[in-house]
C-alpha cells in the first residue's frame, strides 16, 4: 500500500514538473516609454528588452527564452485610416506561403495559423495601434515556433 501511494505522489510531481511553462509565467506591467512606445504591456519580470533602429522602422523585442517573444515595430504611418492599416497587415499575413487560416479576429488584431506540412503548425499574431502618426505593430517573434496557447498568452499580454 505504501509503495502505491509513493508511486502516485511521485507521478503527480513528475507530471507537474513536465507541464507547459507558458501557464506558469507570471506577467507584470512593463512600461515601454523609455523605448519611445507610449504604452505598457504585460511581460515576464525578467524579460530582456532590446531595441534596434533602422532607417525604416524601430524594433523593440521583449523576450524570455522560448516562452515569451514579442516584437514591436514602430514606423511612420503611411495612412491615417486604421481600417486600411489593419487590412494591409491582414493581407500581408494571408499572402504568406504557409498561411493556412485566421484563428481569431478582433477590432485591433488577429491570431493566425501557418502550416508548413501536416506535422508542422505554427501560430502568430498581430496587434495594431495607429497613434500620433505612428504605426505600432505588436507581433510574435520572428524566429520561434509557437503553439496556439503561447500565442494567445502573448496576444493578451500586449492588448491595450
Amino acid at each position: 500500500m505504501y509503495t502505491r501511494i509513493l508511486l502516485f505522489v511521485s507521478s503527480v510531481f513528475l507530471l507537474s514538473a513536465c507541464s507547459n511553462t507558458s501557464n506558469q509565467l507570471e506577467l507584470v506591467s512593463l512600461d515601454l516609454s523609455p523605448y519611445g512606445i507610449p504604452f505598457s504591456v504585460m511581460a515576464p519580470d525578467s524579460a530582456i528588452v532590446k531595441e534596434d533602429d533602422s532607417f525604416i522602422s524601430k524594433d523593440v523585442t521583449i523576450k524570455l527564452g522560448e516562452d515569451f517573444d514579442v516584437m514591436i515595430q514602430i514606423q511612420d504611418a503611411t495612412n491615417a485610416d486604421f481600417a486600411s492599416f489593419r487590412k494591409e497587415q491582414e493581407d500581408l499575413i494571408k499572402a504568406g506561403r504557409y498561411f493556412s487560416k485566421m484563428v481569431s479576429n478582433d477590432e485591433k488584431g488577429f491570431i493566425f495559423e501557418n502550416q508548413v506540412d501536416s506535422a508542422y503548425v505554427n501560430y502568430g499574431f498581430r496587434y495594431l495601434i495607429l497613434q500620433d502618426g505612428k504605426e505600432f505593430i505588436f507581433q510574435s517573434g520572428l524566429t520561434g515556433n509557437y503553439d496556439l496557447e503561447l500565442v494567445e498568452m502573448m496576444y493578451d499580454a500586449v492588448k491595450q
